[in-house]
């Protein structure tokens, strides 16, 4: 199980559980019980979000024109394109290709085969060491110890089968797997909503470029009447100099802003499984409509994305895993000592909360 765990380690960054209003903040350290965690885990809040990305999948959207990328087609040409995508669904299926059962048996056959080989171990140590005691007592001795380090080495390879054998019952291995695939899935969504956050600064600073050309063509106009101007004796040189020496840093921003773009474009572009030469053309994004604005809740936003926070799960784990430390400390400086760990993370954990709030 410590594989199937590990596949969702793989993606960074990424889900704990709702708090309740006021909870952030407080002073208090975090509970160890959340009550969102249980429809997190079952999937409720997946579910709806699968629903809701399905209803959208299944409106007719016209295809991209070679190269150029719209915002509507976005997701899936992320899904279809991405190398990490591709991955991480090759993982899911390797997930849902397992047979726990068969598994669950192996792992049973196993265990079963090395309990007979301690005791055929144990009957062999016995009777070599009868054998060559009276002859040659270094030998008994030698073998004695041979089947001692064999037979604890096999005691070790059957407790991690027997590791490996509570995993896989039934009511474990359920809530691992639903885990594990949460957290996945979790994962693709961080990269989608990359890919829509790039998209959307790569328009902005477009927009942004756009206006300081008009700027420049603006200040071109004036640098023009300016230097006529000084011809006539008009304006002093000083003056002039200066003109010409914002135009020339005002080019040098507006250059600088359009290597910004293109290697932007091409970050988006490795995004979707195309070359990264930074040619690219973004559509514009889809008009926002009145009913879509008077849809957005806040509050009900952010106790969702608490909840499919990667970040704040694993470090919710890591709250438990210390908080199981302090449990099995009894006494002494030991247990001070987990006590302040515990401590640590459950502020951690509130500054993180504070933090996406």
């Amino acid at each position: 199980m410590k594989k199937l765990l590990s596949l969702t380690l793989c993606l960074t960054s990424l889900a704990a559980v709702p708090l309740s209003a006021g909870a952030a903040g407080t002073g208090g350290l975090p509970p160890t019980d959340f009550p969102g965690t249980a429809a997190v885990l079952t999937g409720q809040i997946a579910r709806v979000t699968r629903e809701e990305l399905s209803r959208r999948a299944a409106l007719p959207v016209a295809p991209d024109e070679q190269g150029e990328l719209t915002f509507q087609n976005l997701h899936r040409r992320v899904r279809e394109g991405n190398a990490t995508m591709l991955s991480v669904d090759q993982q899911l299926a390797r997930l849902n290709a397992m047979d726990r059962e068969q598994a669950f048996d192996d792992l049973v056959s196993a265990y079963n085969a090395m309990t007979d080989m301690l005791f055929n171990y144990a009957k062999m140590g016995s009777t070599m060491g009868a054998m060559a005691g009276a002859a040659n007592p270094l030998l008994s001795t030698y073998n004695m110890m041979d089947t001692s380090f064999s037979s604890a080495y096999l005691q070790s390879q059957q407790a991690q089968l027997e590791t490996q054998l509570d995993a896989l019952k039934p009511e474990e291995y359920a809530e691992t797997y639903r885990e594990s695939v949460w957290q996945i899935e979790t994962g693709q969504k961080q990269i989608l909503a990359g890919a829509e956050s790039l998209y959307i600064t790569i328009l902005s600073l477009e927009r942004t470029l756009e206006d300081g050309n008009r700027g420049l063509a603006t200040l071109d106009r004036t640098l023009t009447e300016m230097e006529k101007r000084y011809e006539l004796g008009q304006i002093s040189q000083l003056t002039l100099l200066e003109l010409q020496n914002t135009r020339a840093q005002t080019l040098s921003q507006l250059q600088s802003l359009e290597i910004q773009i293109r290697l932007l474009k091409a970050q988006l572009q490795s995004l979707v499984g195309l070359a990264p030469d930074g040619e690219l053309t973004l559509s514009p994004l889809p008009r926002v409509r009145d009913r879509q604005l008077d849809e957005i809740t806040p509050a009900a936003d952010l106790e969702t994305a608490l909840a499919q926070s990667l970040d704040l799960h694993l470090m919710r784990k890591e709250m438990e895993d210390a908080k199981e430390d302090l449990d099995d400390m009894e006494s002494g400086y030991q247990k001070d000592m987990a006590q302040h760990a515990y401590n640590a993370q459950g502020y951690n954990y509130e500054a993180k909360v504070s933090s996406m709030e």
